[in-house]
């Protein structure tokens, strides 16, 4: 049985394909998680979003109301983080 099958996990920082959010939004979706992406750049999330079935949100984690917002997405989308 896999961890993270079934599980939410929010992950920041993944508009880079060469990065670490990029690639750990890939892998936890690829073991079952349900995972909201999110980054500064909206269209390159939005990609990676469609391409492993998560949900985009735009977030600039410098900024407080960004991060709230994208809790509440999180919340909206899948009922717990």
């Amino acid at each position: 049985m896999d961890y993270f099958k079934d599980k939410v996990a929010v992950v920041l920082g993944c508009s880079a394909e060469a990065g670490i959010g990029y690639a750990s939004a890939v892998a936890l979706a690829n073991r079952g998680a349900k995972v909201v992406v999110a980054a500064r750049r909206f269209d390159k999330v939005q990609a990676l979003a469609e391409r492993i079935g998560g949900h985009a949100v735009r977030c600039d984690a410098t900024k407080e109301d960004d991060v709230k917002a994208l809790a509440k997405a999180a919340l909206e989308r899948y009922g717990r983080v």
